[in-house]
């Protein structure tokens, strides 16, 4: 098979491509077994017809396209491995000649970059300077993501993470419900309502607290 190739603007080379007979053969053999199959030949099974009498039954140009279809991809792979064409996307193909096959491929390429002189750029750090307020905020970050938590066999205290029942009632009637509820008391934070977390303050495990707190005006249920 013989192959040249020749780079072209916008990332792109072209390769022209001649298969030689016996490559041409063997695609016209597979051509015809793959024809035997889907074609009826009359007098013979399917799959049966000699190749002189499938040719002559569907003409001498099916065969080709035939063996076109499978010789033009395998003819492509072969070329940009051999040239070593770093291709990054599907081909244009045109045909020149058919028998024996001469195709060319245009294809896409990775850019080539060309690097001017840039041992003497030189880029000035700039100081960082770092709030301590905020390396404050992002070690407590840390501390509460990675933290172990244990049970506490004490009142509830500001920072701690409650599990509870909760139920909210208005003039007798339940508005809220919520089973096993993880309730993390932070603070400045603001649990279902104003109010709430400063209520939790102090409840003990297993006892039951009511916190009376105020709804604001339209978030009544």
């Amino acid at each position: 098979m013989k192959v040249s190739t020749k780079r072209l603007p916008d990332s792109q080379v072209l390769l022209e491509i001649e298969a030689d007979e016996q490559q041409m053969e063997r695609s016209l053999d597979k051509a015809f077994r793959r024809l035997a199959q889907r074609v009826e030949v009359p007098g013979f099974r399917k799959g049966k017809a000699p190749a002189g009498m499938l040719e002559r039954h569907i003409g001498r140009a099916r065969v080709v396209r035939e063996a076109l279809d499978i010789l033009i991809p395998e003819a492509y792979n072969q070329a940009i491995e051999e040239q070593d064409v770093d291709a990054i996307g599907q081909p244009s193909i045109e045909l020149v000649n058919d028998e024996p096959l001469a195709f060319k491929a245009t294809v896409p390429v990775r850019p080539t970059v060309e690097l001017g002189e840039y041992n003497s750029v030189r880029v000035k750090r700039e100081p960082v300077s770092i709030d301590e307020g905020e390396v404050d905020k992002a070690l407590e970050e840390l501390r509460h993501r990675y933290a172990v938590h244990e049970p506490a066999e004490r009142p509830v205290q500001m920072g701690d993470i409650v599990r509870a029942d909760v139920r909210g009632v208005i003039d007798g009637r339940e508005v809220y419900k919520e089973d096993d509820a993880e309730l993390r008391l932070r603070e400045g934070a603001t649990i279902l309502l104003p109010g709430i977390a400063e209520g939790i303050i102090a409840a003990e495990k297993g006892t039951p607290k009511e916190i009376a707190v105020t709804v604001p005006e339209g978030e009544r249920p």
